[in-house]
């Protein structure tokens, strides 16, 4: 019977410490809610984009202690892609713009608070949360309006959970 080690045991027992071998998110980072809202003061079109928030390197975002709400009048059927734009990685490799990245059809209404789902199949639908460690470039996590666009005067309030460094 073999016994395997996670990434983050390896890294602890090649220096032999319990902490300092762990990057700051797995050693103990802290749980922040960054609040995100727009009012809509004309009418965007399908394929419009909106961003959110620009959040500095060290940070991953979980999209299942994330909610959201909008306001009633958004158009039946109407959904969001939720995702994040090119930043460089904590291991100097550029990750490529996903408009889709944090979750892909979100159901814009929803006229109370709804949790966002990360996209099937991708690490934030397995695991809960989508890594967005940069390093010195800032991660702007935007939407891409998808079907049937809001109109002038709607609302949407995002309430984004993240890791902190």
């Amino acid at each position: 019977m073999a016994t395997l080690e996670t990434t983050q045991y390896a890294a602890q027992s090649a220096v032999g410490s319990l902490r300092s071998s762990l990057s700051a998110i797995d050693a103990g980072a802290k749980l922040r809610y960054f609040e995100i809202d727009i009012t809509f003061a004309g009418t965007p079109a399908i394929a419009d984009t909106i961003n959110f928030i620009r959040l500095p390197s060290k940070h991953k975002i979980l999209p299942f202690q994330s909610f959201y709400k909008s306001s009633a009048s958004w158009g039946a059927g109407a959904t969001m892609d939720i995702g994040y734009r090119t930043f460089v990685k904590e291991d100097g490799s550029v990750q490529a713009e996903v408009a889709s990245g944090i979750t892909s059809n979100l159901d814009m209404t929803v006229t109370t608070r709804a949790t966002i789902v990360g996209t099937a199949g991708s690490l934030a639908d397995a695991m809960g949360q989508v890594e967005v460690t940069g390093r010195g470039s800032d991660i702007v996590v935007y939407g891409t309006i998808e079907v049937d666009a809001p109109a002038a005067g709607d609302t949407l309030k995002i309430l984004l959970a993240v890791l902190v460094d």
